[in-house]
């Protein structure tokens, strides 16, 4: 494993001169954006939402179609809270006009993904490379409120790739954990036979931070508990995909020794919120994201629980304005301020999906 002050210096090298990647450049303007205040981060949304909007009505047919059949223009747009008089579109809208939904200037230049739907049904979308580039720098600065810095050691109960990879492939995701001062052990192979293993991955790579789905570190926790709990205690435990209880924080902190700070994401954004160190809502990435909770008709809830209705501000190539990601959240008592004095507003409980 190459050693942490290694890797501090190792991965910006690899993103930025060896892929030509501008991730650190946009982590640096992400982890001032956090300090500004109300209205500079209001201004800012608003100049990125117009810029949005208009390359939407431009280059998008779908939305230059879907927005003008409901009596609604980019120019209409003159407040963030404007956004709250746009259609929204969901999982099936996109995979009916998918290929309407592509920008005109951006076709052939995309990147995709592809997920399983929380129905079972196949979901892809395109993204581009800026937008991929502005999520791992957003990712990088919410695990940063957990104590997590780039180079410093990471371990990942997370899930593989479970079609067979080539050597090589390996051998190049291997080398990239490496650098990233990361490793990864897959939940995938998690059973009740075999938990020792992850607990004795954890001693040995002494991970100053311990992230993974919320359902297998709690299983894990519990295994601990009872056999004569866990030698190395990192500094931080971070859940994430999966909503998580009182009583499952209260075991894992107890378990692993350390504090445990939830992120709330879905695979279409990566990070939508991460909890800071005073657990008071997710600080949702305002500066990258809106976030608006909605009822069934569309309209913006100021209070109470909502569906949850994102428009992604950076992706050019597939823009989502307004898309419902199926999932339900309530706002935070305190979602106008925090004492962290951070400017991003805060998501209260997320309570599941609409489906449930």
């Amino acid at each position: 494993m190459i050693s942490s002050w290694m890797a501090r210096r190792a991965y910006p090298f690899y993103e930025t001169r060896l892929r030509g990647r501008r991730t650190f450049e946009h982590l640096a303007e992400y982890e001032a954006n956090q300090w500004i205040s109300a209205d500079e981060l209001h201004a800012l949304q608003l100049a990125k939402l117009q810029a949005l909007l208009s390359h939407c009505e431009a280059q998008v047919p779908f939305y230059r179609r879907h927005w003008a059949a409901a009596g609604v223009s980019a120019r209409d747009l003159r407040e963030v809270g404007d956004l709250r008089h746009f259609p929204t579109i969901d999982k099936q809208i996109i995979r009916a006009h998918r290929d309407e939904m592509v920008a005109a200037s951006w076709r052939g230049r995309t990147l995709s993904k592809s997920t399983g739907g929380s129905t079972g049904q196949p979901f892809s979308f395109e993204y581009t490379r800026e937008s991929y580039e502005r999520r791992m720098a957003v990712m990088m600065r919410g695990y940063a409120w957990a104590g997590w810095r780039q180079g410093d050691r990471r371990l990942d109960v997370w899930g593989t790739e479970i079609a067979p990879v080539s050597a090589l492939r390996q051998a190049k995701m291997r080398l990239h954990d490496a650098v990233l001062g990361r490793r990864v052990v897959s939940c995938c192979d998690m059973t009740q036979d075999n938990l020792q293993r992850y607990r004795r991955e954890i001693d040995r790579h002494r991970a100053k931070v311990v992230v993974g789905y919320t359902s297998a570190l709690v299983e894990l926790a519990r295994w601990i508990e009872r056999n004569d709990g866990a030698r190395w205690a990192p500094q931080a435990v971070i859940t994430a995909a999966e909503m998580l209880s009182s009583e499952q924080r209260a075991l894992l902190e107890r378990s692993f020794r350390a504090p445990v700070f939830h992120t709330y994401g879905c695979r279409e954004f990566m990070l939508i919120g991460a909890e800071c160190d005073r657990h008071d809502g997710y600080h949702l990435s305002a500066d990258h994201l809106v976030v608006e909770l909605t009822d069934d008709a569309g309209r913006t809830l100021d209070d109470g629980t909502g569906q949850v209705t994102v428009t992604d501000l950076h992706n050019f190539g597939m823009p989502f304005v307004r898309y419902l990601n199926g999932d339900l959240a309530s706002r935070s008592s305190a979602h106008a301020h925090c004492a962290c004095g951070r400017c991003l507003p805060l998501l209260g409980a997320v309570e599941g999906r609409r489906l449930d």
